[in-house]
């Protein structure tokens, strides 16, 4: 996987590394994108069906612009961290931790497995942001917002269901579960060229299947300034080959303090 990639891949997409977190009060009323701009860490839970264990992960954001991806499944998921981008331009990857049972991997395939968690985490967040809608603000401490929402597919609506709520700490918790696909385009007429019945089944089949379900954390507490130095990189790699014993000296390679 070319680095730009990486790169490019570390920094798309959501305002995840912008802004920095502010104290949340019980009044808070901020937009969930405000929330997702200041969030320290920002956790999504997903599964294709109720009983599915869940497949997670969590990004928790620094102050200096670092930021440390974990991932797991099941019940205690995120708790492995797998990559780190330190300088907001030198990426590391755990060579153990968030694979398959028995999986070992390394070089391109490794990068390759964990940019692909990094963006199922982004795509996650884009999914649940876009069908919140911009204007949607979680809900007060105390408050439940619980509601139907619809998104746009060729044929008609995706129907989702969509659960909000916020804790004592400030942080935002939504669920949202497929509901449905409605569709609103009329039957297909005899001279249509675009919009066949073939055309119709194909699109269908590529949405999500009704049963899907995401949960979303947004924890917005005062970021800590840095990944801690002493953190230790033994079993990971830098994106250039490159293996350093502690996160310091991986910080000091890429030209920070």
């Amino acid at each position: 996987m070319p680095l730009i990639f990486l790169r490019r891949a570390m920094a798309c997409a959501l305002p995840l590394c912008a802004g920095v977190a502010g104290a949340s009060s019980s009044d808070d009323t901020r937009s969930l994108d405000d929330l997702l701009t200041q969030a320290t860490s920002v956790t999504v839970r997903q599964g294709t069906s109720a009983d599915e264990a869940a497949h997670s992960g969590r990004l928790r954001q620094y102050a200096n612009g670092e930021s440390l991806l974990f991932q797991g499944d099941g019940e205690d998921a995120a708790d492995a961290p797998v990559m780190l981008m330190l300088c907001e331009r030198s990426a590391y990857f755990n060579t153990v931790g968030g694979l398959p049972v028995g999986e070992s991997l390394s070089g391109e395939s490794l990068k390759a497995v964990r940019v692909g968690q990094y963006l199922a985490l982004i795509g996650g967040v884009a999914t649940m942001q876009g069908a919140a809608g911009p204007t949607f603000r979680p809900p007060v401490e105390g408050e439940v917002v619980d509601t139907t929402v619809e998104t746009e597919w060729a044929y008609g609506k995706e129907q989702f269901s969509l659960v909000a709520r916020r804790q004592a700490d400030g942080s935002a918790h939504l669920r949202m579960l497929k509901l449905g696909n409605r569709i609103t385009v009329p039957e297909t007429g005899p001279d249509d060229m675009f919009s066949t019945d073939e055309d119709r089944a194909a699109r269908l089949a590529e949405l999500e299947p009704v049963g899907t379900w995401r949960e979303l954390i947004i924890s917005v507490e005062a970021r800590a300034a840095e990944i801690p130095a002493e953190m230790s990189l033994e079993g990971w790699v830098g994106d250039d080959g490159r293996v350093m014993a502690t996160v310091g000296e991986a910080r000091k390679a890429c030209g920070a303090r």
